[in-house]
This record gives C-alpha cells, sequence and structure tokens, in this order.
C-alpha cells in the first residue's frame, strides 16, 4: 500500500521517515540520504547525481545504500539489456513493507503515541531529535505524563515547540519556599544583628 502511494507520488515519506527512523535503526544522516534516494528514485541509484544534488559526500552515499541492503530494505537485481549487458535495478519494496508492519504494529501501543510526540515536535522544529531529546520524550511517558496533557502543551506552545520548551511547560510548578530557608535566613538575620551591636 505504502509503496503504491509512494508512486503515485501521494506518499509524505520525509516525514514518515522522520518519525521511523530509530525504529528502522537508521541515523538522521542515513535518512536524509534515503529521502534523496527516494526524491531521485527509478529503479536505478546515481550515487553521483545524489551526493552532488544534496552536498553529500559520494563515500556517504555508498555508505548508506550498503546498510540499507545490509537491513534488507533493498534489494539489488541484474537486468539483462537487449546487447546482452547487465544493468543493476533496485527495488525498495522490502523498506515499504517493513514501514507498513511497524505502522500496524504500532497502532495499538503507546509507543505510536511517542511517534506522534515525535513526529510533531520534529515537524515544528524543522530538524530530525536527537538521542539525548529522543530519551527526554520517552521518559515522559515512562513517569506516566499522559499523552492527552503532552498533546495539549504541544498545542499551548504552537511556533515556539521544542523538547526544552514543553520539558518546561510539562514541569512548571512554583518550587515552596522550604521551612529550613526560612529558619537559615531568621537565623542570618540574628547574627547580623549581633555583629552590628557590638
Amino acid at each position: 500500500m505504502l509503496e503504491k502511494l509512494y508512486k503515485l507520488g501521494l506518499l509524505n515519506y520525509e516525514k514518515l521517515l522522520r518519525m521511523m527512523y530509530h525504529n528502522l535503526n537508521l541515523s538522521e544522516k542515513d535518512v536524509m540520504i534515503l529521502s534523496a534516494i527516494l526524491d531521485k528514485f527509478d529503479e536505478n541509484i546515481d550515487q553521483n547525481l545524489i551526493a552532488n544534488s544534496y552536498n553529500f559526500k559520494i563515500s556517504d552515499v555508498e555508505n548508506c545504500l550498503a546498510l540499507l541492503l545490509e537491513l534488507d530494505y533493498m534489494e539489488i537485481y541484474m537486468d539483462i539489456l537487449p546487447d546482452n549487458r547487465q544493468k543493476e535495478t533496485y527495488r525498495l519494496s522490502p523498506l515499504f513493507k517493513k514501514l507498513e508492519l511497524l505502522i500496524s504494529k504500532q497502532k495499538n501501543e503507546p509507543t505510536s503515541e511517542i511517534g506522534e510526540v515525535i513526529a510533531t515536535i520534529e515537524e515544528a522544529t524543522k530538524r530530525m531529535l536527537t538521542p539525548g531529546e529522543l530519551e527526554t520524550i520517552s521518559s515522559w511517558f515512562e513517569e506516566g505524563i499522559s499523552f492527552l496533557k503532552i498533546k495539549s502543551e504541544m498545542d499551548k506552545l504552537g511556533s515556539s515547540l521544542s523538547v526544552r520548551n514543553l520539558e518546561k511547560a510539562l514541569y512548571k510548578k512554583e518550587v515552596p519556599i522550604k521551612e529550613e530557608n526560612k529558619k537559615s535566613t531568621s537565623n542570618l538575620k540574628k547574627v547580623f544583628e549581633m555583629v552590628k551591636n557590638q
């Protein structure tokens, strides 16, 4: 289904990859290169064209292709041309199948809520979140903060949405002055008065 939508030009694969890249075991750079491949994909991958068009090193494109093959997200076929020459063609069907599997698996799991939070923040900040930021988001759910509360605070933040601002909003509360602080302030006043009167 996803592959069909992609071929029809109806799939927002960049957003989908941003939301799922940690589940796909891909880095931010891999996702950028994979998005570039999907931009130019026609069963043939011109590594030089992708590298030059998006300012990637050719070695980064090669490493990403090797990783996609290693993770079984891509297949290579050898086609025989009419003049008996061989031509490599690529299929990304396994990648789309893996994405479909992840989506169906997450439908009834809390991780789909985490995925939605991640995708919303990444869309607002126009960048991929760092591993530390992903860990912070995960910790909110582990601490029992409800998805509805997180979503409500995200809506309130609007264009200023970021992991840092959202964390501040989720944990905002007035810190009461501790009784010990009151006592130490009172003691300091007494000492000051004693010194002053000497």
